[in-house]
């Protein structure tokens, strides 16, 4: 409510139908009136958006050229964080009800990062689409034309992300902590520099390395308590021996009651199959980020 308004409401008792002061004597009208611009100039004071941030009452400013990521941003988180669709008003659509009926976008299982350059050189690379990008790849992993770096889930589908012809180097920005992260159409996923393009001890398959670095392994890319299995007693999601394909399910983590699915995602020294050689975590070990979860063998 803006500030006239909250001082009309202030003070409708002193106010007649078209929001005159009633008052006849000169002090008491005088008094009514200074308490409403008192009134809608604090209101006033206190609507600036910094003034208002600044006082915890506003969550983020969001610029104008900004707006577009944030709406779509808002219409994942919308969609239910744990990915599943729930619906409680059959007749309320949403964006992803259009898009999986009218299978738009759901078509292309691979997709190039779109690219930017900085002013000092270095090399964005943007995605494509709105989704949940997992699989990010380490800082000071080297990345080159034709390359997956990366996975964007949409609808339950998996979408490669694959850098561009003429972009590599080296990645300087750090991944998302989060194993699944929402991510909005032209957000920067990786900043690479050029200079780094010929550092052959920055490949990913040093990242990936398992314990002995004689295997290939999964790490976990966020904090949080390690289980095997979908619930007590049952059968472990992936065991020795499981082969692996894109999306298959590895594990739980679970942080605060709430269980995130880690997905089998190749590319980034990771082959697109796979075979489970053995757990280095036992069931309901802690990991960080970076902990090798499970070592695997190519197909």
């Amino acid at each position: 409510m803006e500030g006239r308004t909250l001082a009309l409401a202030a003070y409708n008792t002193k106010l007649d139908d078209d929001f005159e002061i009633l008052e006849t004597d000169p002090e008491k009208r005088a008094e009514i009136e200074r308490g409403m611009a008192e009134t809608e100039e604090r209101i006033e004071g206190d609507m600036d958006p910094y003034k208002s941030a600044s006082q915890m009452d506003t969550d983020e400013i969001v610029d104008l050229d900004e707006l577009r990521s944030w709406l779509e941003l808002f219409a994942e988180a919308s969609y239910q964080a744990s990915g599943t669709r729930r619906v409680k008003n059959p007749r309320i659509w949403s964006l992803h009800d259009v898009e999986a009926l009218t299978g738009a976008g759901g078509a292309a299982r691979r997709m190039e990062l779109r690219v930017a350059r900085t002013d000092d050189g270095r090399i964005e690379l943007r995605a494509p689409d709105v989704g949940e990008l997992t699989g990010a790849l380490e800082r000071g992993a080297l990345l080159g034309s034709g390359m997956v770096c990366g996975t964007l889930l949409r609808l339950g589908r998996a979408i490669d992300l694959v850098v561009p012809e003429g972009a590599a180097g080296l990645v300087v920005s750090e991944p998302p902590r989060a194993l699944r992260a929402p991510t909005g159409y032209d957000e920067v996923v990786y900043v690479l520099d050029p200079s780094g393009a010929g550092s052959a001890g920055a490949a990913r398959e040093d990242d990936v390395a398992g314990t002995d670095g004689s295997a290939l392994a999964v790490k976990a890319t966020q904090p949080g308590r390690v289980w095997l299995s979908p619930r007590p007693g049952a059968p472990p999601l992936a065991p020795a021996g499981a082969d692996l394909e894109e999306g298959a399910a590895l594990c739980l983590i679970e942080v605060m009651k709430t269980f995130s699915t880690v997905p089998y995602a190749a590319g980034g020294g990771l082959p697109a199959r796979a075979r489970v050689a053995r757990w280095l975590v036992e069931d309901g070990a802690d990991g960080e980020p970076g902990t090798p979860l499970v070592e695997i063998e190519p197909l």
